[in-house]
């Protein structure tokens, strides 16, 4: 029965309590609490990034679609669905806090969208504002800028030679950007690594800094769903073609699901894995034709003609670090011309069900060709590639199913099928299988898997969570996977496991606790013996604890504390590693002050320990910790006007076991590490 404006009311003042406003400490709780259990950095800078512009005008649930609702990380597409019956039922939301009144929806999970999220009074009602009037009053602009710098010197400011760095020890990072939401975006990013020097050089693609970004993006026009000029990035269906990597954390439900987000501005200063050309979108009633035209120099290592054995000039790999701060890799930069080609068509009927093809074309000026080893025999190799896709997606009732399945230029397959479903409103399940042929190439697929790339693999994904109120979860995970054919770590086809526990207590808006057991076996090589060319394989078990909880008081003062232990048992040895941090935070109008510490002892690097660190906005700040040691930092904001912020962080990491850090050219004679960073800006 649907509720009038006047219970709702009611309804709220009971609501309130419960939920509070978006700020950018709420962003980076999104953070903490996703990033359940670190073995390793499973998110990139770009989604981080992506999470946070959207606080200058975050999604209007009143007037989002299915897509970008689905696109929300951490809903299940049951509570978009119901989310979009009570909207229906009811009529659109008054509130934020309202949200708590749909049916499937928890305290832990609006939390965490919150940030994300809104409702304007402007979807109650007509809005008379004409087009400019709405760019200029809705619109957010941000202008920063960036500087951060190691204290203490590596050897490759002091040497001479090809390993020599040729610029200065400081890191810069400049951008601009406006965006109104659903209407129009447009940014320029540029940035200077550390050891990298300012050039300007037009002949040889050097404009000042070293990494360049632009992007202008128009949206909503028409039939014009999309339109994308200069870098941005595609994520079709499950990824398996075509992936950016949105995954958040090893997320009990929704992890092995991958969300269709189209084309998306690049706005990162990643410098890798992005297009950079132009990309559309096109809406004809519920048909969504998608296409787009890339061409990009890739950093490489030229091999040179070999005319006695017939060889030409060839690539051995793409090399992917962005860093280009000696004679070396100034040699390799932007060597490697790559054109590609996609089109995808996305059609949708009566709200439940999706079918997509998708086609991409790429290739390359010279082959790739990479040393031949034992395990990369199929690994691809050659100039030219494509791939051919198909998907589907269906939901009904409770019921979400997805497939992909895609073919390469060689004939290679790779498919996978899952499903989610709520048994009752407090339980969901999830199943997911996947088969990744080994001679698969879907060079820029991103789908769920075990391994970063989409080949060799076979798995099967089980995932059960229940919420027996709105302030407890519990999950319960296992992921069986199989390598097929040979990996670097071991010379034969192997197979594994991983089962992971996982519970989180919220008693109110202010307070959580997140409990984690995780426990993974697999395969690897064994020492060989000296009669023999080949490893046998032995069984490698690690077994993972993390404990995390958050308590704010009545003022702004904030705790924060995190406890992980590792034990990895091999060969009937059994080695140990553990993290213990803790984190003060207090805010004040115009002030922020966050320190941290923390403390570490790892026997191996098998047990290495991640943890997140807060840092400057549309950063993302997760160090490895190995040996033994400590870390600190302190994180400060200080708001000058209602418009311009200043941020001055600096950290350091003391080891007790090591008299150097690092290797060749990065190693840092000493047992500590200290960096300082500073940044201003500017938004409105």
């Amino acid at each position: 029965m649907a509720l009038s404006l006047s219970k709702k009311i009611i309804v709220l003042i009971f609501l309130t309590t419960t939920i509070k406003g978006q700020d950018q400490q709420l962003l980076e709780e999104i953070m903490e609490q996703g990033f359940i259990d670190l073995e390793a950095p499973t998110i990139e800078n770009q989604t981080f990034n992506q999470l946070l512009v959207e606080d200058i005008k975050a999604l209007d649930l009143n007037k989002a679609n299915n897509t970008q609702l689905n696109s929300i990380p951490w809903l299940t597409p049951v509570q978009v669905q119901s989310l979009q019956r009570y909207i229906a039922q009811n009529g659109p939301l008054v509130s934020i806090y309202e949200l708590q009144a749909v049916p499937g929806w928890d305290l832990a999970t609006i939390r965490l969208i919150e940030p994300l999220v809104q409702v304007t009074e402007t979807s109650l009602y007509h809005d008379p504002r004409n087009r400019s009037e709405k760019i200029r009053q809705d619109g957010g602009l941000e202008f920063m800028i960036r500087a951060k710098r190691r204290l203490e010197l590596s050897r490759g400011y002091h040497i001479t030679g090809g390993q020599a760095f040729r610029g200065s020890p400081m890191y810069l990072l400049s951008r601009f950007q406006y965006r109104k939401k659903g209407d129009l975006s447009f940014g320029i990013t540029a940035e200077k690594d550390p050891g990298e020097k300012l050039l300007w050089d037009p002949s040889n693609k050097h404009f000042g800094a070293d990494f360049l970004s632009m992007h202008i993006l128009i949206e909503n026009k028409g039939m014009l769903k999309r339109l994308v000029v200069g870098d941005f990035r595609a994520h079709w269906d499950q990824g398996l073609v075509l992936g950016s990597g949105l995954s958040l954390g090893k997320q009990v439900i929704t992890g092995p699901r991958k969300v269709h987000r189209g084309l998306l501005p690049h706005t990162s200063a990643m410098e890798n894995r992005f297009f950079r050309g132009i990309g559309m979108e096109i809406q004809i009633g519920s048909t969504t034709i998608s296409s787009l035209y890339s061409r990009r120099l890739l950093d490489v290592q030229l091999l040179s003609e070999d005319s006695m054995v017939n060889l030409p000039i060839r690539v051995p790999s793409i090399i992917e670090s962005g860093l280009h701060r000696t004679s070396t890799e100034l040699d390799r930069r932007q060597q490697l011309p790559e054109e590609t080609i996609a089109l995808h068509i996305r059609q949708t009927w009566s709200k439940h069900l999706i079918f997509a093809i998708s086609g991409v074309y790429r290739e390359w000026k010279w082959p790739l060709i990479p040393v031949v080893n034992r395990y990369n025999t199929f690994h691809f190799r050659g100039n030219k590639n494509y791939n051919i896709s198909g998907s589907m997606e269906y939901v009904w009732k409770n019921i979400n199913t997805f497939g992909q399945f895609a073919i390469s230029a060689n004939g290679g397959w790779g498919g996978l099928i899952g499903l989610i479903t709520s048994l009752s409103p407090k339980v969901s399940m999830t199943l997911h299988f996947r088969n990744y042929q080994k001679n698969f190439h879907g060079i820029s697929g991103k789908a769920f898997g075990k391994r970063s790339g989409n080949i060799n693999e076979q798995g099967i994904y089980w995932g059960f969570q229940v919420t027996p109120s709105s302030q407890w979860i519990a999950g319960l995970s296992a992921n069986l996977y199989k390598f097929p054919g040979l990996t670097s770590r071991a010379d034969g086809a192997t197979q594994g496991f991983e089962h992971m526990v996982h519970c989180q207590y919220v008693p109110n808006k202010k307070s959580y606790v997140n409990l984690f057991w995780r426990i993974r076996t697999k395969q690897i090589n064994a020492k060989p013996l000296l009669s023999k060319s080949t490893h046998d394989l032995i069984e490698e078990t690690k077994h993972t604890f993390g404990i995390s909880a958050k308590w704010q008081g009545e003022t702004n003062f904030t705790i924060q504390s995190r406890l992980q232990y590792s034990q990895v048992l091999l060969n009937a040895t059994k080695t140990q590693g553990m993290l213990a941090s803790n984190q003060v935070s207090y805010d004040m109008n115009f002030i922020r002050f966050t320190l941290s510490m923390a403390i570490f002892n790892t026997e191996n690097f098998e047990n290495r320990q991640y943890i997140y660190e807060r840092d400057f906005p549309h950063s993302l700040t997760i160090p490895l910790f190995d040996g033994i040691g400590t870390r600190w930092y302190c994180l400060t904001r200080f708001k000058i006007t209602s418009q311009v912020d200043f941020w001055l962080r600096i950290a350091q990491t003391n080891y007790q076991n090591r008299d150097q850090i690092g290797s060749g050219p990065n190693t840092i004679d000493g047992s500590k590490r200290t960096d300082l960073s500073l940044q201003i800006r500017y938004k409105l």
